[in-house]
């Protein structure tokens, strides 16, 4: 009986050295809920700080690199890192409520990096390539290779030059232009005729274009259709000059007012103004390189990388995206005349990106092999291209 109650005694004092520190006679319910369920107490998956992201698909070493997204903190930091292990970490020189901008490094070699968010974490974004300065050639033995010692070859440090356009001037016009965002869609169309054409607007009837004498006259005719869809004018009578319009007389009511369309030397409707009155209204339209860049006071809508030719060259692919996107608000008749090829040399190459004031956002193209472009991508819009 004393070996039963000393073994007793014994084994209760094993327990006693063994247990918590805490005065329980047992595990702590904290400890009994992990027994339960130990993936209680375990942290819930982070999330990326960032939200929206748009990564452009090229930057320039010794340029900017801005990404599109919220969540963004003067803290932020840009890694990028290559297979090869380059890369660099690029502090924000601008943040914005919709975009973080900073400095790509001069030295920074060509490739494609990948790009990493340090933000409470380290957060993969997706990939970028970078177009790097002269003296980073991987292969300078390549024959195809631009020699800084040549005077023929193209300077690396250069832009992009325009090289020569592939295609023949086109013969087709468009015929519809449909844009979709999100769950919404909205289409342009023209029906062409010989005495004329017919613009709607999704199946609305919107403006009924005749040819007249001295050019065409055009008649706003659906007044069921939203007040944010109405022209300013219930008609307009285009004197036409060299193939494209030169005035117009736009009645509104019983009241006239003439207009002037005025083109820069390669051909570029530059301004169109009042010329029956002294009056500061007007459109002005900004080009660079032959290409349009911007409209009424901001000159830096479009972006231009690479020279991206279409066809046909009458058709205005950035006024196009303009007008039906929403950057800079214009009369829609612009948008007609461009599209009937009477006002005035459309853009020599393709915009790459479009900013509309707070961000610059890239925009991806589909061509057919005549070079007819097909579809627009900027975000989440899409332009569908159809032609006659």
């Amino acid at each position: 009986m004393k070996k039963l109650i000393f073994a007793f005694a014994l084994a209760s004092l094993v327990l006693a050295c063994s247990a918590p520190s805490a005065d329980t006679d047992g595990p702590s319910k904290k400890e009994e809920q992990k027994k339960e369920d130990p993936r209680k107490d375990e942290p819930s998956e982070a999330t990326c700080p960032v939200s929206d992201v748009l990564l452009p698909s090229q930057v320039e070493a010794g340029g900017e690199i801005v990404i599109s997204g919220k969540g963004f903190t003067e803290a932020s930091v840009i890694a990028l890192s290559s297979s090869d292990g380059s890369g660099c970490e690029i502090k924000a020189a601008k943040v914005t409520s919709s975009s973080f901008k900073g400095n790509v490094p001069e030295d920074l070699k060509s490739g494609n990096y990948k790009v990493t968010l340090k933000q409470n974490g380290d957060w993969e974004l997706g990939s970028v390539e970078v177009v790097g300065k002269s003296g980073d050639d991987p292969d300078p033995e390549d024959p195809d290779d631009p020699d800084p010692d040549d005077p023929d070859d193209p300077d690396p440090d250069e832009p992009d030059e325009p090289g020569e356009n592939p295609y023949t001037a086109g013969t087709r016009t468009i015929s519809s232009v449909k844009v979709t965002s999100g769950s919404a869609t909205r289409t342009v169309s023209i029906e062409w005729g010989t005495e004329g054409f017919l613009v709607y607007d999704d199946d609305d009837l919107w403006f009924e274009y005749s040819v007249t004498s001295g050019g065409y006259e055009a008649v706003f005719r659906n007044t069921s259709l939203p007040e944010s869809k109405w022209a300013a004018a219930d008609s307009y009578a285009y004197t036409l000059s060299g193939g494209r319009i030169e005035a117009d007389i736009r009645t509104i009511g019983s009241r006239e007012k003439a207009w002037g369309w005025f083109y820069n030397e390669d051909g570029c409707l530059e301004t169109v103004k009042r010329t029956d009155v002294e009056s500061s209204s007007k459109d002005e339209f900004y080009w660079s390189d032959g290409r349009l860049v911007g409209m009424n006071g901001n000159e830096d809508v479009f972006v231009y990388g690479k020279w991206m030719y279409a066809n046909p060259s009458n058709v205005d692919i950035a006024l196009t995206i303009n007008e039906l996107v929403g950057y800079i608000p214009l009369d829609e008749t612009y948008l007609f005349a461009s599209w009937a090829g009477i006002g005035g040399a459309g853009s020599l190459s393709l915009p790459t990106a479009a900013n509309d004031g707070s961000s610059t956002t890239d925009i991806e193209y589909e061509q057919d092999s005549d070079g007819y472009v097909l579809k627009a991508t900027i975000s989440g819009t899409v332009l569908e291209f159809e032609y006659k």
